[in-house]
């Protein structure tokens, strides 16, 4: 079990430290680490892999690699190996090995005598140690980071893991904390575009793609100017990124550039080149690409789902419960949150029948994407999950949605649901589903079952200065908080099949419905009925992603005479609410109460359903 714990060493790590011209840091590791081990007197060794064929040529001149034990260990070591060998099954470097002390923060610092000059074919930089007596840290004595890469973590142990292992893709979901100094010629402006997506726009208006870049330059990339074609027309933009892209030779980053729409509605190609950074010509290799262009006649809103794991055991998760409730203030009703909870009072739901697959808590992840920190998301310090999310919702939709919710009985034991999907583009061989989950807000207890354990006090000293500091000051166990976002019922998390058409249509209403039934095991966590709410979520049932989401309260039931007519009278005003109680002066598809007011002074409301 991958244990997270935080260190003094956590101060300074990134992915790429802030480079300086000639000379980068290059590691997997985030800033958030865990400890981990087999709990045995035996041998470990560590690696991760650089392979990437832009640093060929770059000298590797030193190394950092950091471990949690300190005392109770010996033989340590650091080096650098073309393959991962064993003789006799022992590791057995090919290139270099060093011996290296771990200091009073566990780094071992060692600068090579030689430096190693890098090829295309890549290299395995590594540590070993050896157990020799069994205490709190030697029975996990590595340091892991929470970051995940296929490079980023391979191991062997003289006991446990017998052959070299690719640990971090088969077993956990870290990487080795292990900086390598690479020094070299690097250009000061480079970035690559790594991808271009299909791009979807409104005819006529102002479109945008988000490509996928890489940073190979020493310099952060600010402001880019960059050609776009359309056909035959040939345009400039200019954009300031609200994310700047730093160094990074590792992960790839995120650019939004903005284009003129054509007014003509159906397919077109879309040339790409960015040609200068901040003002300076870009020397990229690849600096152009391409894709296809699809014009609609409307966009949909997005709304992204950020979808979190938890449990009050969990004293980290205490991040993820302060990033919910800060991206509630941000955004309100605009952001779709689940909080899916693991092995408290709060959970209903299996892990195993978790929309996603987690090794580990706090997670989260974004459309049914990649794992997450649900704080940090994919940046390596600070509220990262904000702008992944915000992100997210850039990304084109295919298709709106509304949605109403309300209680289908006065006892209060099923909820009905009807949903609207319209499409704005025509697929023959779609596989779009609709999937519905009930949650709840504000549910708290001061029972000690519920109390939120907390590790953030421990070590306050490494968040001085941060928001997260607030955590600092709460207790190491955390009583009576309330939560929101909880989720409940989420019976068919991949979409119901057969929910939404096989082809779509442009602008057709879809209509569905849905029931919830209140089981005896969700009845205790209905606090508070007002509380409750429903989402409903377009899935693409071929990638398993969510492509457009909203959220609705549950209502009163509808459909209830308030006074009852007798005689023969006539309509004198007629007056339509929706389901949240505002008045609606112009009628589509969806679920209303109407409300008629009669000669008489009688009033009759009813649910009305408009199609």
């Amino acid at each position: 079990m991958f244990k997270n714990v935080l260190t003094a060493i956590a101060v300074g790590l990134a992915v790429v430290a802030e480079a300086t011209a000639g000379s980068i840091t290059y590691t997997y590791a985030n800033n958030e680490f865990g400890n981990w081990g087999t709990g045995k007197k035996e041998t470990y060794d560590v690696a991760i892999r650089i392979d990437n064929p832009v640093l060929a040529g770059k000298k590797i001149t030193a190394i950092n690699a950091s471990v949690y034990a300190i005392d109770g260990i010996s033989k340590t070591s650091v080096w650098l190996s073309k393959e991962l060998n064993l003789k006799n099954r022992v590791n057995a470097p090919d290139i270099v090995s060093v011996p290296a002390t771990p200091n009073s923060y566990g780094e071992m610092k060692v600068t090579l005598d030689t430096p190693y000059t890098l090829t295309e074919d890549g290299v395995y930089v590594g540590y070993s140690l050896t157990v020799d007596e069994l205490n709190d840290d030697t029975y996990n004595p590595l340091l892991f980071s929470t970051a995940t890469n296929e490079n980023g973590l391979y191991l062997h142990s003289s006991r446990t893991a017998l052959k070299w292992m690719n640990y971090g893709v088969e077993r956990l979901p870290a990487s080795a904390v292990i900086e390598v100094t690479i020094e070299g010629d690097f250009p000061e402006y480079s970035l690559d575009i790594v991808s271009m997506p299909t791009v979807y726009g409104k005819a006529g208006a102002t479109g945008s793609a988000q490509l996928e870049v890489m940073n190979y330059g020493v310099n952060t990339v600010n402001e880019i100017s960059y050609t776009y074609t359309i056909g035959e027309t040939t345009k400039t933009g200019n954009v300031s990124l609200s994310t700047p892209v730093k160094t990074d030779f590792i992960y790839s980053a995120q650019a939004l550039l903005t284009f003129d729409v054509p007014e003509e509605i159906g397919e077109h190609n879309i040339d790409v080149t960015i040609d200068k950074i901040n003002g300076n010509e870009n020397i990229a290799d690849t600096k152009s690409a391409s894709a296809k262009l699809y014009t609609v006649s409307d966009i949909p809103r997005h709304r992204a789902v950020m979808e979190e794991f938890t449990g009050t055991w969990c004293g980290w998760c205490t991040r993820g419960w302060f990033a919910l409730e800060k991206m509630n203030r941000l955004y309100g009703s605009d952001f779709i949150g689940l909080a899916y909870h693991s092995g408290d009072p709060m959970q209903t739901i299996d892990d195993y029948d978790f929309p996603v697959y987690v090794d580990g808590f706090p997670s989260a992840s974004i459309d049914r994407g990649a794992i997450i920190d649900p704080y940090y998301g994919t940046a390596k310090d600070g509220f990262g999950i904000e702008n992944d999310w915000l992100n997210a919702c850039k990304v084109f939709s295919p298709a709106s949605i509304s949605l109403y919710a309300w209680w289908a009985d006065a006892d209060k034991t099923t909820i009905d649901v009807t949903s609207f999907t319209k499409f704005v583009i025509e697929e023959n061989d779609a596989d779009y589903r609709l999937s519905y989950v009930l949650c709840a807000n504000d549910l708290h207890s001061a029972e000690a079952d519920w109390d939120q354990s907390n590790y953030f006090p421990n070590y306050a000293s490494d968040y001085a200065g941060s928001e997260l500091y607030e955590l600092c000051e709460m207790p190491s166990s955390i009583n009576d908080l309330h939560f929101n976002e909880v989720v409940l019922i989420a019976n068919d998390p991949k979409g119901i099949a057969g929910s939404l058409p096989e082809s779509t249509k442009i602008n057709e209403s879809n209509e569905d419905s849905y029931t919830f039934t209140i089981t005896e095991d969700v009845a205790p966590l209905i606090q508070n009925p007002a509380n409750l709410f429903v989402v409903a979520m377009v899935i693409d049932g071929k990638t398993g992603k969510i492509v457009n989401a909203i959220k609705a309260p549950v209502t009163a039931e509808a459909g209830i005479d308030t006074v009852k007519r007798q005689g023969s009278v006539e309509e004198v005003a007629v007056r339509y609410t929706d389901l949240q109680g505002r008045t609606i002066n112009t009628l589509r598809p969806g679920i209303y109460v109407k409300t008629v007011k009669y000669s008489d002074g009688t009033v009759k409301s009813e649910k009305t359903i408009v199609r």
